[in-house]
């Protein structure tokens, strides 16, 4: 659309963001004695770092204090040790993972995903992927900005901290509210998202625009 409005661009076309649905298969969220909470995205980015100081002293003790046992493990290279430490000074019930191989695990020991973005970038290519593997994901708006989901159905919205941490609550103490959820994102990841679903958007647009390109220079009749 901004093209189009812009540029006066005629000939628009999207590839959505793609995701490996047999790398990142599907299991339902399970009933933890212990809820597990999780975000997963690099800790060197300002974006992120501002999302979790967010979460840290705007969301978490209200999600703390409805569920005191619940975990909030933070999956992402080079967090920032003064978020480490603060966590730590506050005795919060966290884990800072650094860089890891394969984020899967963590993941799927989790109730919810939480994205509370308030500045971002980039594909978001890690809302599909919980999404995928049957992780219920509570975003800000501008955590899922650009992305064809529907609130209450695919994810839940919350932008303001309190909005936010009543979601996340709601999520932890109602598993099969987060079933649900996870069922509804992974048929939708599968019907729009997977690499199957996107190859072939592509492919399509290749044939599309080929179709419509004029005859390359000197592809005419040979009249020599």
């Amino acid at each position: 659309a901004f093209f189009e409005a812009q540029f006066g661009a005629g000939n628009v076309h999207v590839i959505p963001t793609g995701v490996n649905l047999d790398l990142y298969a599907y299991e339902p969220p399970g009933a933890q004695t212990e809820p597990q909470v999780v975000f997963s995205g690099s800790m060197d980015w300002l974006a992120n770092i501002d999302a979790i100081e967010f979460f840290m002293a705007e969301v978490w003790p209200r999600v703390a204090a409805a569920h005191p046992r619940a975990r909030f493990t933070v999956i992402g290279r080079s967090p920032p040790a003064r978020l480490v430490e603060a966590a730590q000074r506050r005795g919060l019930n966290w884990t800072f993972t650094g860089f890891v191989d394969d984020v899967r695990p963590y993941i799927r020991a989790a109730q919810a995903c939480v994205i509370p973005l308030r500045v971002a970038g980039g594909t978001r290519l890690k809302v599909y992927e919980s999404m995928a593997m049957g992780c219920p994901v509570v975003s800000t708006a501008i955590g899922v900005e650009g992305l064809p989901l529907t609130p209450g159905r695919h994810y839940e919205l919350a932008d303001a901290p309190q909005a936010f941490a009543d979601a996340l609550i709601g999520l932890l103490a109602e598993p099969a509210r987060g079933r649900l959820l996870a069922e509804h994102a992974r048929r939708h990841v599968e019907e729009h998202c997977s690499h199957r679903v996107v190859a072939r958007v592509f492919e399509n647009i290749c044939a599309h625009v080929a179709l419509r390109a004029p005859p390359a220079a000197g592809s005419g009749p040979d009249r020599s």
